[in-house]
């Protein structure tokens, strides 16, 4: 049975890292404490992931494109490649706008990362994976012997595309985990997250004020967060 656990990198606004030094608002979601999904990559939440967590999750979910939840993607794609989800038009705004900057390198996007577009409101599923079987680089000790999911044991091939359905088969594990994205209210256009396990909703995220789209009986489901596959 696996273990998930959310680790809190910070819980700031936009002036709190440029003022005082607070991480902004970001989490990490681990799965047998090896980190699977970072939600958000604000100003200071590189740096309070390595401290906290001790290395940066394969995949990463941006909600909009403010400095304080996307302000170190460009930085961090620079140095260190990653797949990287938005929903389609938020990851418009993120290619066009904040990661301009790595377009002077003379080298395209994809050099720097995988970016995966996520439909509003459709379950795509994450792979619990190691950054080997990603094609990220090399696997620590806890990674080795973690299970590859479609069909791409061992591979490096930069061609991994995750499943959008929740029926698709990836990954042998007992639990498979899938997010959804779902319109926030901001004054940026931004798509919080609704994180199933199994096709169960465990843990909704609206990365600003609160959730504008989302159904009175979904909000509801979001109550019952215990399941069989997640221990505190």
């Amino acid at each position: 049975m696996l273990n998930i656990d959310v680790v809190i990198l910070g819980t700031g606004a936009g002036a709190t890292t440029v003022y005082t030094q607070e991480c902004s608002s970001s989490f990490v979601l681990r799965v047998d404490g090896i980190p699977a999904l970072l939600a958000d990559v604000g100003f200071g939440v590189v740096a309070a992931c390595k401290e906290l967590v001790g290395s940066l999750p394969p995949c990463i979910y941006v909600s909009h494109n403010h400095s304080d939840h996307a302000g170190e993607l460009p930085v961090l794609l620079a140095t260190d490649q990653k797949h990287v989800f938005a929903q389609e038009q938020v990851m418009q705004r993120l290619k066009a706008h904040r990661l301009h900057e790595l377009q002077s390198t003379g080298r395209p996007l994809e050099a720097f990362g995988f970016y995966h577009s996520l439909v509003e409101r459709e379950m795509f599923e994450v792979p619990i994976l190691s950054p080997k079987a990603l094609g990220l680089g090399t696997v620590d000790g806890a990674m080795q012997d973690r299970v590859t999911a479609f069909g791409a044991e061992d591979s490096h091939d930069a061609s991994y595309v995750p499943q959008n359905n929740a029926s698709s088969s990836s990954s042998s594990s007992a639990c498979k985990l899938h997010i959804k994205a779902v319109k926030s209210q901001n004054s940026e256009l931004c798509f919080g997250l609704i994180i199933y396990v199994n096709q169960k909703a465990v843990l909704g995220w609206t990365a600003s004020s609160s959730i504008s789209t989302l159904p009175m009986h979904e909000l509801m489901n979001l109550i019952v967060v215990l399941h069989p596959c997640i221990h505190n």
